[in-house]
C-alpha cells in the first residue's frame, strides 16, 4: 500500500505543473493500475468508475479488459458498458490475431448469454461497415503494413529456430546463415515500415486505436518501429501523439526502450528494462528516471504494473 501512497501523492504534487488533460488522467489511470496490480480489484475499479472523459483515451484492448475485470467482481452491466466502448473503437482484433476471436465469443456469452453474444457481433459488424465506408483507404494501407511485417516475421522465426537446431557454431548468432538471413529480414521489413513511415507522416501523428478500429495494431507497429533510423522525425510524431492522446506513454515509453536497445538512442525512462535492473539503482538514479517518467504519465519507480486487461 505504500506504492499506492507513493503514486498518489506524486499525482498531487505534480498535476499542477503540467496542465495537459491527457497528462492527468495518465496520472489518475496509473493509480487505477497500480490498485489492480496488487490485487484490490473493487477500489480500482471504484475509482475506474468515476474517470469520465479520460475514458476518451483508452485503447479498444484496454476497455475489454476492463469489461473481464467487472464481470469478474459481478458488476455486468458496467462489464457490458465498457465492451460496447471496445466494440466502438474497434474491438475486433487485424487479421493477424484471428486466435482471439474465439475467446472473445466465449467472454460475450458468458456475460450475457447467446442472444447478447448476437447482438454484439451484429453491433460489431455495423460499426466496422460504418467505419470502412469512412476511411477504406487509411484501413487497408495499414491492414498491408501489419500483414506484410508479421509474414515476414514469422518466416524469419522459421528460419531461425532451424538455424539454431542445426547450427555447429556455439553460438548461433555467429552461424553465416543467421547473419544472412537476419540481413535479408531487416532489409525486406526496413520497406514495409519505409510505407508506416509515409503514413504518419503524411498524417503528423499516429492513428488512434479508435481511428484504426481494431484492422491493425498500432502498438505493435510502434514497437517494431524502433529497429530502423529513418529521416521521418518519427519521436516528434509520437510525442505529438502522445500529447494529443492517441497513443499512451507506454506505447512511447516502449519505442523509446527498444530504439535505445536496437539503434542506441538514449532513453530516460527504462520502461522497459527487467525488473532486476531497478534493484541496483541508487535513489539518485531512480529520482532521475522518475522526473522523466513524471513529464510523459507514466507510472513511477519503484511500481512495476501488471502486464493485464490492457494494463502495459
Amino acid at each position: 500500500m505504500n506504492n499506492i501512497l507513493f503514486l498518489g501523492l506524486t499525482f498531487l504534487s505534480i498535476s499542477k505543473s503540467f496542465g495537459s488533460s491527457n497528462l492527468e488522467c495518465w496520472y489518475q489511470l496509473n493509480t487505477i493500475d497500480s490498485l489492480l496490480t496488487i490485487g484490490e480489484l473493487e477500489k480500482g475499479l471504484e475509482l475506474y468508475e468515476d474517470i469520465g472523459s479520460c475514458k476518451e483515451i483508452l485503447s479498444n484492448t484496454r476497455h475489454y479488459g476492463m469489461s473481464q475485470l467487472f464481470l469478474s467482481v459481478g458488476k455486468k452491466e458496467m462489464a457490458k458498458l465498457e465492451l460496447f466502448e471496445a466494440i466502438k473503437k474497434g474491438v475486433i482484433w487485424s487479421a493477424t490475431h484471428q486466435n482471439k476471436m474465439l475467446e472473445f465469443h466465449v467472454f460475450c456469452r458468458k456475460l450475457g448469454g447467446s442472444k447478447f453474444q448476437e447482438d454484439v457481433w451484429a453491433l460489431h459488424l455495423s460499426q466496422t461497415n460504418k467505419r470502412l465506408d469512412e476511411n477504406e483507404k487509411m484501413f487497408l494501407i495499414l491492414r498491408e503494413i501489419e500483414k506484410q511485417d508479421q509474414m515476414q516475421r514469422e518466416k524469419h522465426n522459421i528460419i531461425d529456430e532451424y538455424i539454431y537446431e542445426s547450427t555447429s557454431y556455439e553460438n548461433y548468432e555467429d552461424d553465416p546463415r543467421y547473419i544472412s538471413e537476419l540481413q535479408e529480414f531487416r532489409k525486406k521489413n526496413k520497406l514495409v515500415f519505409d510505407s508506416y513511415y509515409s503514413l504518419i507522416d503524411s498524417l503528423g501523428y499516429v492513428p488512434s486505436d479508435k481511428e484504426a478500429f481494431g484492422q491493425s495494431s498500432m502498438q505493435v507497429l510502434i514497437n517494431h518501429s524502433s529497429a530502423y533510423p529513418t529521416s521521418v522525425n518519427v519521436d516528434s510524431i509520437y510525442r505529438y501523439s502522445l500529447e494529443i492522446g492517441t497513443i499512451s506513454p507506454k506505447a512511447y515509453a516502449n519505442y523509446i526502450g527498444y530504439a535505445a536497445e536496437k539503434q542506441g538512442i538514449e532513453d530516460p525512462y527504462k520502461y522497459t528494462l527487467l525488473s532486476e535492473y531497478y534493484e541496483n539503482l541508487s535513489a539518485e538514479q531512480k529520482e532521475t528516471i522518475n522526473k522523466s517518467r513524471t513529464k510523459i504519465g507514466l507510472p513511477l519507480l519503484p511500481l512495476n504494473m501488471w502486464r493485464m486487461y490492457g494494463i502495459e
